[in-house]
C-alpha cells in the first residue's frame, strides 16, 4: 500500500540505458514518483518522456492507475 520511488533518475547509468526507457520501464513497473535532483532541466525531459510514451501506447493504463489510487490513499494532511 505504500509509495514506490526510484532513486535519482539524473544519475549516468540512466544516460547510459535511456532516460525515457527507463521513464517508461519505471512507470510500467509500478513506480509511483520519480526522483529528478540536481538538474532541473532533466524533469522537463522525463516529463516529455513520459507524455510521448502515453501517447504512443507505451505505458500501462492498469499501472498508472493502481499509481494513481496509491497516491490518493497516501496523500499527506496538512
Amino acid at each position: 500500500g505504500g509509495l514506490v520511488v526510484t532513486d535519482d533518475m539524473a544519475m549516468s547509468p540512466i544516460y547510459h540505458h535511456g532516460l525515457c526507457d527507463a521513464v517508461t520501464e519505471a512507470l510500467n513497473g509500478g513506480v509511483d514518483l520519480l526522483l529528478m535532483s540536481f538538474d532541473g532541466q532533466q524533469y522537463y525531459r522525463a516529463m516529455d518522456c513520459a507524455v510521448t510514451a502515453w501517447r504512443g501506447g507505451k505505458l500501462s493504463s492498469v499501472m498508472l492507475g493502481a499509481s494513481r489510487a496509491r497516491l490518493a490513499n497516501n496523500k499527506v494532511k496538512l
